[in-house]
């Protein structure tokens, strides 16, 4: 069961996937806002369990299948390999601020994500992969996040995943490496 948020070059993955059976969703404010609020515009797929990827990932059937068994309430992918240390920092914008792109990291201990984001301290196990995956009640909970962050006007604070994982990590949520 798959759905897609368009946005950026959107006529492009309409006739990328015109021949597959695909619900489309469209974020309209795409280049001002972040992964949250295209996420939110579909919604009403968030009804059960759910894993969310970005349109540039490429994953091998044997990494998906890893993810898809996974039973996990809130679950982030990750890289554990140490090439992603070599890649050069890029910059990208959300509502007009500057931040680092790529190279999420991650800290994990006993079992769970205990850090992400650009710039953490301490030790490094690896690079979230931009896929991450929620059980039923997980997703219930990402959607009440995003709700109010929309609501409350601090979605600004957390365009991404790593942004609201760090948070959800430091409420005392357990999220799992993948």
């Amino acid at each position: 069961d798959i759905s897609i948020v368009v946005g950026y070059k959107k006529e492009d993955i309409f006739e990328c996937c015109k021949d597959e059976s695909v619900k489309f969703y469209e974020n309209p404010k795409f280049a001002e806002t972040g992964i949250l609020e295209s996420l939110y515009c579909a919604l009403n797929e968030m009804n059960d369990s759910l894993i969310v990827l970005y349109g540039d990932i490429y994953i091998e059937e044997d990494s998906m299948k890893k993810i898809v068994a996974d039973g996990c309430d809130f679950g982030s992918a990750i890289n554990e390999d140490s090439i992603f240390k070599n890649r050069k920092e890029q910059i990208e914008t959300y509502y007009g601020n500057e931040m680092l792109k790529g190279q999420t990291k991650v800290s994990v201990k006993n079992g769970y994500i205990i850090d992400i984001g650009k710039n953490i301290m301490g030790q490094i196990n690896g690079e979230a992969i931009g896929i991450s995956k929620f059980s039923k009640r997980g997703a219930e909970e990402i959607l009440k996040r995003i709700e109010y962050l929309i609501s409350s006007g601090d979605i600004k604070k957390y365009p991404g995943f790593s942004n609201l994982f760090k948070h959800l990590i430091i409420e005392g949520t357990k999220i799992s490496p993948i």
